[in-house]
């Protein structure tokens, strides 16, 4: 198994389809905040209008927020795929879509191989940073931070030093690590 620092005040882990994933918590909306914020745009309307006016910002916000790319880690282990090897193959089949922005490099923290893509260069552009992790068990946990080039700075740091805490646990020691 493994072990990962998350900071449990902005990002919650939780696992899905085989593979865990950090992603941020959802952006709970507040009435009143949007009431006090749109207050002369509400000023006039009767209390039911100003209900549905609430109701069409909070709508829009929510949908604007959903039409950004995903920001969020991905842990898959991968059985029988050796850590470098697998550096590699996925490097080569990602280079036919995306554009190398970094070749596979060495880390000591994480001990991993690891190479960023780009989608392009705009600030809504996917960016990704693959990491490559020895399972101990000649498979790899392939670690892939997603987000866009507007969020290197916010979500890309705060994904890389989650990312610096992985650790490969056995089963005795996964008790230090529970809570």
């Amino acid at each position: 198994g493994f072990a990962m620092y998350v900071d449990t005040d902005s990002y919650v882990m939780t696992e899905e389809n085989g593979g865990y994933y950090v992603r941020q918590i959802p952006i709970e909306f507040d009435r009143e905040e949007i009431r006090r914020q749109q207050a002369a745009l509400l000023e006039g309307l009767s209390p039911e209008e100003q209900e549905a006016a609430i109701d069409a910002r909070i709508q829009e916000l929510e949908d604007f927020y959903a039409s950004l790319p995903a920001n969020e880690i991905e842990i898959r282990e991968v059985a029988d795929k050796e850590f470098s090897a697998y550096a590699e193959e996925v490097s080569n089949q990602m280079s036919a879509n995306w554009e190398i922005i970094e070749d596979i490099n060495w880390i000591d923290k994480p001990l991993a191989y690891t190479f960023s893509v780009s989608g392009g260069n705009t600030w809504d552009s996917p960016y990704e940073v693959h990491y490559f992790v020895d399972n101990g068990k000649q498979g790899t946990f392939h670690i892939v931070a997603r987000y866009n080039l507007e969020a290197a700075e916010g979500h890309g740091t705060r994904f890389a030093s989650m990312i610096q805490t992985f650790e490969i646990v056995t089963d005795e020691d996964t008790s230090q690590y529970t809570g």
